[in-house]
């Protein structure tokens, strides 16, 4: 399976966190193989996240995913408050 390009070789980023890439790399210790699926950001080419295994699976790099998201910065939330005339707001996390 070959995933749709979407960067179409646009390796450069305006904004942190707007574009992130990734691979596998086989390092060989000894006798022995192990994997590391660094999480880049394109902005700064920084390293957001990484994780590494014994095989070069999916749960690698899904691993590395969802440390690179857990760092991103938190959003900040806008909230709305009831106003006394109308009576109505917006609920925390309502659209």
């Amino acid at each position: 399976m070959t995933a749709e390009n979407l960067l179409d070789r646009q390796f450069g980023a305006d904004a942190p966190n707007t574009k992130w890439v990734t691979d596998v790399t086989e390092f060989r210790i000894g006798d022995r193989k192990l994997y590391l699926s660094p999480i880049i950001d394109l902005f700064d080419r920084s390293v957001v996240a990484w994780a590494c295994g014994p095989s070069p699976s999916l749960d690698l790099t899904t691993t590395s995913l969802r440390g690179a998201i857990a760092a991103l910065p938190p959003v900040p939330r806008r909230w709305s408050t009831p106003t006394r005339a109308s009576g109505t707001g917006t609920a925390p996390g309502a659209p």
